[in-house]
């Protein structure tokens, strides 16, 4: 148990089927484990894949579609009111006709 092995051997084999059960039983704990293995060093490169995948996007649009969208975004008015607009620079804004 010290070494982390652990398992039961079902019967009572003895000789050459006991020595095939135990290696049978090390055998199977070794492809367990390294299936374990794999399964969690998969995850850990996806997450990265994913990580990076999120900064690309992030690249994407807060410093290439900003810069792209900037000359057509007119700056901020500091100015204007919280809350909804009713008119702007001789524009009245009101409910739709039919709406």
């Amino acid at each position: 148990l010290e070494l982390g092995l652990d398992g039961l051997v079902h019967g009572e084999p003895e000789g050459a089927r006991l020595a095939l059960a135990v290696k049978a039983k090390i055998q199977k704990m070794a492809f367990l484990s390294q299936t374990l293995h794999d399964a969690v060093h998969e995850r850990g490169a996806r997450e990265e894949s994913n990580d990076y995948l999120k900064e690309c996007t992030d690249a994407v649009l807060w410093d290439y579609l900003r810069a792209r969208l900037a000359p057509v975004m007119p700056p901020i008015d500091y100015d204007l009111q919280p809350g909804e607009l009713t008119h702007l620079d001789g524009y009245h804004f009101g409910s739709l006709l039919g709406r």
